[in-house]
């Protein structure tokens, strides 16, 4: 649910206008730019050379017709704040599409 009020308010900050959301995934990072186990703090400020980094983009996902269909939510800044029942159903709405 978090997510999905994320990317609503996103588009209220945004003048009304939807976000385009592109999936990816990626693998390698971690071996590029590598954290402590125990503390999840860089071991290093410098990135370690020589390690692929793989990364994949999706297809964008389409969330006009949700943000759309909601409009009286996402128009209104005091809704947002106060979790109103047609909010929360946007943001499942929201999560179920991604």
């Amino acid at each position: 649910r978090g997510m999905g009020k994320i990317i609503a308010w996103s588009t209220f900050c945004n003048g009304g206008r939807a976000p385009k959301l592109v999936p990816i995934f990626h693998e390698g990072a971690e071996n590029v730019m590598p954290q402590s186990s125990d503390t999840n703090e860089l071991r290093s400020r410098i990135p370690s050379f020589g390690h692929g980094v793989y990364v994949i983009a999706g297809e964008p996902i389409e969330l006009r017709d949700l943000l759309h269909a909601h409009r009286a939510c996402v128009a209104s800044r005091e809704a947002l704040l106060t979790d109103e029942p047609v909010c929360v159903a946007l943001y499942d709405a929201i999560c179920d599409r991604v």
